[in-house]
Formats: structure tokens, sequence, C-alpha cells
């Protein structure tokens, strides 16, 4: 697999210079093409909440880009490895599929919107997705307001993809690491015509690697183009493919937390519970289309379509009982498949504009979503005649690989649950400037969606239900600026989310989750933009948020209540300073807190608290980096071992206690060289200091972080 992924890059790399390279002749004939310079800036439609021309100071919320150049600095090839990079996002992650889930401001992250434009609901592994094709990340904080569908006043992810570039240029490198880790990739791109109206890019990736634990590893693929045409000087259209393949082999679901007498389990990180059978292979795929016809300077429609496909196929080994402590005998394992497709097409039209009323410039956006999207869920696994899973005993777990002797077993087709929804929504969104140092940002979004959820398992028989909600979602800002370098702002935003995973005790679908978000906040640029400041205060409330009910915890599906005042409050600060001009620091810290209408804490899972900070240095031909995040205690719930009082207060399940999982502090570090203009080599370090603690930790199974990593890649630039 590994000979024909390094010949395909051999050929890309091949025809990639046939293509993209420069032409000295064709360069000549650019050069002396006549330049005509227009007086005014045309409007663009902004990949912002808003889709309005506004920046980033303009925006009346939180907003953490992420640059291309921090991504590359870093290593952070995954949008896992990016989020926990950005302000106020913690990751949780439990075991099943080695899924991973993101909270801001306590609440979880579940909006993706790819180029402005909305993806999916909740696909498969999204957090799997490399970044090598991303230019930039912009996590948006608060309610998805105008920009996203369905979403959580927490925070939406919004992927800037690259763009053709008609200079021209290839890229290539390699990388080897820690646990026989290797990958390749190329990035090639340039004009395709004499007259520069196509470009083209085409970035291609291959990477595979080992693990700390015993017999896990993996691979990943990733292929990635993107065709942009100038049909004329006022239309413009792109359209992009991206497709990646993971296959993740003998992930184990975790170890178990407690011995059979209560005490903590520690064994060998190596320690892998999973069969010869386990499997967890993911692929996506998305299509993109862009079109933009520049009506004249003031206006400009603009027409987006994207299909995407995300499909997860996972055998995984659960285990159920607790350990003997001194023989390490006691668990019971068994294989349990499940296959996820999630399909998704939407498409967008919009007019925006601006317009002069009593002699000032204002701004208008109308937006038409369309969005539908379909998930299925298929379920396969052994069971009794009683309809349960059938376990068979494991060896002891002080060997390496305890489930080794597990053989594959016949999997009956045991139930579905197929969900879809389908939305549309008209947004209409303007910027008034009232006076020369005030402007308001008012919104209103009018949607209807529909869903429908169909499920039949061996365990609980067939049952559908269906779903129709309208509505109207607000969006009000107001910006001042004080100065030329300082702005305040206060904004109000709603949003609303689906709940299609939530079923009430009558196994009833739960209403969709209603909130609203309010924020106020300071952004400050000194000193020649060598020192920017963000202060944001905000304060959530969330109605029909649905919370487990303890005693349906174990019920398949587990069942839920809706809370009807869930509340979050808190304060965020950002700071970018460039001490000198070889010297960047970047500080993000976040605080808040979360209750339920009585009051009291829910969510323990997300910290409280959570820093992020990062500099980088450079001498000469030298580049320096190193970045840290640091957050508070969480608590999360763990399955109780039956008949031992283990001294903790009880969780939120039926059979669960409530355990603390201590703060963290991770550190990476980077030294890059660049010898050249066209080569550069650079050693990164992960987790510096070796830092040991549970990367998966909740009610069954826990996962031991990764040990200290590293990683040395060559970049060399035709």
């Amino acid at each position: 697999m590994q000979t024909k992924a390094h010949q395909s890059t051999a050929l890309a790399l091949m025809l990639s210079l046939l293509y993209f390279s420069p032409n000295a002749a064709a360069k000549a004939e650019r050069d002396n093409i006549e330049r005509i310079s227009v007086v005014g800036k045309p409007i663009k439609r902004n990949s912002g909440p808003t889709g309005l021309d506004l920046t980033i100071k303009e925006t009346p919320q939180s907003v953490t880009v992420l640059s291309h150049d921090y991504i590359e600095d870093f290593e952070l090839n995954d949008l896992e490895d990016i989020m926990v990079q950005a302000t106020g996002i913690s990751r949780y992650k439990f075991g099943a599929g080695d899924n991973t889930e993101f909270t801001s401001r306590g609440y979880l992250v579940n909006a993706l919107v790819k180029d402005g434009l909305p993806t999916s609901i909740a696909g498969p592994q999204e957090s799997r997705l490399d970044t090598i094709v991303y230019d930039r990340v912009e996590v948006l904080r608060g309610a998805a307001g105008l920009m996203a569908g369905a979403g959580q006043p927490s925070a939406t992810l919004n992927v800037i993809t690259k763009q053709p570039d008609r200079g021209g240029f290839v890229e290539v490198g390699a990388e080897i690491g820690s646990w026989n880790k290797v990958r390749t990739h190329i990035d090639a791109t340039g004009s395709l015509t004499k007259d520069e109206a196509l470009a083209g890019r085409v970035i291609l990736a291959y990477e595979e690697r080992d693990s700390f634990v015993d017999k896990e590893n993996s691979n990943k693929i990733v292929a990635y183009t993107q065709l942009h045409h100038y049909f004329s000087e006022d239309t413009e259209a792109s359209f992009s493919v991206h497709y990646q393949d993971n296959e993740l082999k003998l992930s184990p679901w975790g170890l178990p937390i407690f011995y059979s007498d209560g005490s903590s389990v520690e064994i060998d990180k190596k320690t892998n519970l999973s069969s010869p059978d386990s499997y967890n292979g993911n692929t996506h795929q998305s299509y993109h289309l862009k079109l933009s016809h520049q009506i004249n300077l003031d206006w400009e429609l603009n027409f987006g379509a994207q299909y995407s496909k995300t499909e997860a196929d996972i055998t995984l080994t659960y285990f159920s009982g607790n350990p003997d402590k001194e023989t390490g005998l006691g668990l019971q394992g068994g294989d349990r498949r499940w296959v996820e497709t999630v399909d998704g097409t939407n498409f967008i039209l919009g007019l925006v504009g601006r317009f002069e009323l009593f002699d000032r410039a204002h701004q208008v956006n109308i937006t038409y979503l369309n969005a539908d999207f379909e998930s299925t869920d298929d379920r396969f696994e052994e069971l009794d005649e009683n309809a349960r899973t059938i376990f068979y005993p494991l060896q002891s777990i002080n060997n390496l690989h305890p489930a080794a002797h597990l053989t594959a077993t016949d999997k009956q087709f045991i139930g579905y649950w197929d969900k879809t929804t389908k939305e549309q929504s008209i947004a209409l969104s303007s910027k008034l400037t009232l006076t020369d140092d005030l402007h308001a940002i008012l919104g209103v979004k009018f949607f209807d969606y529909e869903r429908t959820n169909e499920r039949d398992f061996a365990w609980s028989g067939f049952s559908s239900d269906k779903g129709e909600e309208t509505g109207e979602s607000l969006y009000l800002g107001l910006v001042y600026n004080l100065n030329d370098q300082i702005s305040t702002y206060a904004s109000y935003t709603d949003a609303y989310e689906p709940q299609l995973d939530k079923v009430d005790a009558n196994l009833n679908q739960l209403a969709p989750i209603t909130a609203r978000n309010i924020e106020v906040g300071i952004k400050t640029t000194l000193w020649d933009d060598k020192l920017r400041l963000n202060v944001a205060y905000f304060d959530s409330l969330k109605e029909d948020f649905g919370v487990v009910i303890p005693e349906y915890a174990d019920q398949r599906p587990a069942r839920y209540r809706p809370v009807d005042g869930a509340e979050a409050d808190g304060f965020e600060v950002e700071l970018e300073a460039k001490l000198t001009d070889d010297w960047q620091v970047n500080l993000g810290y976040s605080d808040f807190d979360v209750v339920d209408e009585h009051g009291e804490d829910i969510n323990l899972y997300a910290p409280r608290q959570t820093l992020n900070a990062s500099t980088k240095y450079t001498y000469g031909a030298w580049r320096l980096g190193l970045n840290a995040t640091w957050d508070t205690d969480r608590k999360v719930d763990i399955l109780n071992v039956p008949g031992v009082d283990l001294g903790l207060p009880a969780g939120g399940r039926r059979g669960a206690v409530r355990a603390e999982q201590d703060s963290q502090l991770l550190l990476n570090a980077h030294v890059k060289y660049q010898f050249s203009s066209q080569l550069s080599v650079k050693l990164n370090i992960s987790n510096l200091t070796d830092e040991s603690y549970y990367d998966t930790y909740g009610f069954v199974p826990k996962k031991y972080s990764e040990p200290r990593a590293y990683n040395l890649s060559m970049e060399y630039l035709f």
C-alpha cells in the first residue's frame, strides 16, 4: 500500500511540474497585459456569520483565526488538533469509535461550515479531517447567528479551503516520526491557460503510523483539487473535490477503570483490549461549487452548492466487568459493529450589496439556504435468546493483548436508526452606518425545519416519529469605534438545534433546543497593529436541552428529559502581541459557569477555565515555537463497581458515580531551519514534558494519553 502511494505521489509530482511550473513565455505575456485601475472596491460576500463585507473588528462576536502558518508550524494535522488551540475550546473523548466531542462555553460544538456554507449537523469522524487542504480556520464563539443552520450557543467552526495561486508553485514534503510514522504530501498550483483565466490546485497526502498501544496502527489518504475560472471581469466560479480515507486497525475501546476491589487499574500503557477483528474505517467526500457575479461595484450575486458524504464502518471490542487485581482475570469481551452514513446536500443563493441612505453607506445581504441531511446507522451484534450481547471471557489484562484469542463470530443485524433533516431558511442581514463611529448589524432568519426518525432494534422494537418546526432567529449587534484603535460591541443572537439522538421516557423525539446568546466586548488594536486585545463577556440560555434520566441511562436507547433553563455565563480574553519584529506572543483565556434551572452545575466534563498560549521567535534562519494548553479539573460519570463503595458522589446515570479528572498542562514545541527560500527542515515535539493522563475517561473505559512524540519534516518549494 505504501509503495502504491509513493508511486501515486511521484506521478502527481510529474504532472504538477508539467501543468503548474512557471512558463517563461507565459510569464512574459502576463507581464505585458495591460492593467486597468478600477476606482472603488467591489463588495464581496464574507464567509463570516452575517455574509456582509465586514472585518473581524467590525463583527460583534468573538472570532479566533488560526492561520495557515500557525497550523503548519505546530503540525496541527487534523481538526481535532486545531480546535484545542482555539480560545475557550476544550476536548472530551469517549471510547466508542474513538469519538471526540468539543465544548465551548459549556456546550457541545457541532456546527461545521466550509467556506461559509453549512456542511452537516453531525457527521462521524469530522474531527479527523486533515488540515492540509485548509488555508485557515475561523472559530466563531457564541450562537451560530445567521452563519449556519442548526447549532448550539457554543461555537461554529468555519474552515477556509486553499485556493489556486496563479503565480504557480509546487511544494513537496516528507515526514518521519515516532512509532514508525511516515507521511508525504504534494501541493501544486498555478495557471492552466495563458491568459490566467483558469487556475487549479492539487493536494495529495499519504500517512501511515503505528501507535504506542500494542498492535494499533492507522493510515490516511487525502486528495483535494480545485479549479477556479474567471469567465469575465464580473463573473467567476470555482469547483472543488475533497476526499479522505482513514483506516484505524485494532484500536481499543479503552481499559477498565477499576479492579473488582474498587482500586484503580494501573497497567502497561501498551495494553490493547481489542480483538483481531477490531477496525475503524471512515471516508469523507465532498463536492463544492461556487459562482459569483459582480452586478456592479455595489452589488454581487452568489450561488453555492455542496454535496458531502461521510461513511464509518466500525467493529469495536466492548468489555464488561471488573478484573481481579492479582490475576487480571474477570473481564468479558465481545465485538459490536455499526455502519453509519451521513449524506448532506445544500445550496445557497445570496445577494449582497451596499446602498446610500441619509448620506451614509450601508450594506445588506439576503441569503436563501436549502439543506437536506440523512443519517443511517445499522447495528450488528451477536445476541443470545434474550436479545442481549454475547460476551466471552478475556485473558488476564496483565497481558499486552488479552483479546487476541477472540475469533470472528457471525454478528447478526440487530437494528437500525435512520434520521432525516430538511431545512429551508431565508436570512436578511444589514450593516447600518448610524454615525461615523457607530454601526448596527441587524438580521433575521426565517426557517422551516423538518425531521423524521425511524428506529427498529431487537431489544425495543419499531418506532418512528416526525416533527416540523417553523420560526425565526434574530441577530442584533452594535459596534462603536471609540477611536481608530478601540471599538466596543454588544450583540444578541438566537440559536436552535434538533436533538435527533435523544428521546424522552415515552420514546418520543425531544423538541429542538432553542437558545439565545448575549455578548458584550471590546476589541483593541494598538501600536501599528503590534498589539491586539479582545475581551468579551457572554451570557447564554438554552431551553428544552436534553439531559439523561438516571433510571433510563442504561436502557437502549437512553432516555432524556428537557431542561428549561440551562444557562452559561463567563468571559474570554485574547491577546496577540508582536514584541519585536522577530518575537510573537498569543494568549487566550476563558472562564465560565453553566447551570440548570435549579442552579446546579451541569456538563461538568467541560472544564470551567482554559488557557492557550503560544510564542514564536525568529533568529536568522532559525524559527522556534512553543505552545501550551491548560484547563481546570473536569468531572465525568464512570460505572460503579458492583458491591463496592468508591466514596464518590452519585453521577447522572444509573449505576454511575462522578469522578474528577485532574487539570492538564500540555506543551508542544518546534524548531525550524530555513536553508534557502526553497528548502526547510523542522523538528516538532508533542507533549514536551511527557505528561501522563487519561485522554479518554468516562462511564466505562479510559485511555492513556500519547507519550512524548517526535516528528521530523522537510519541505521543498519548486
